[in-house]
């Protein structure tokens, strides 16, 4: 089961995949590397969130 951090940080990581993937077709240079950053402050938030996902105790699910 994911917790709420885990699924942010698989949801940062996907985005941050698809900025590369998007900037790889891109042939201006400045718009390319915008995404390429944009792809690793998505890469920092995943890593936060996991980060955060650890020092946070799981809350019990509301039936």
């Amino acid at each position: 089961m994911q917790t709420p951090s885990t699924h942010k940080a698989a949801e940062y990581r996907k985005r941050a995949r698809d900025a590369r993937e998007r900037a790889a077709w891109l042939s201006h240079r400045e718009a390319r590397e915008r995404l390429l950053e944009l792809a690793l402050q998505f890469d920092q938030l995943a890593e936060t969130e996991e980060r955060w996902g650890q020092r946070r105790p799981e809350l019990p699910s509301r039936a």
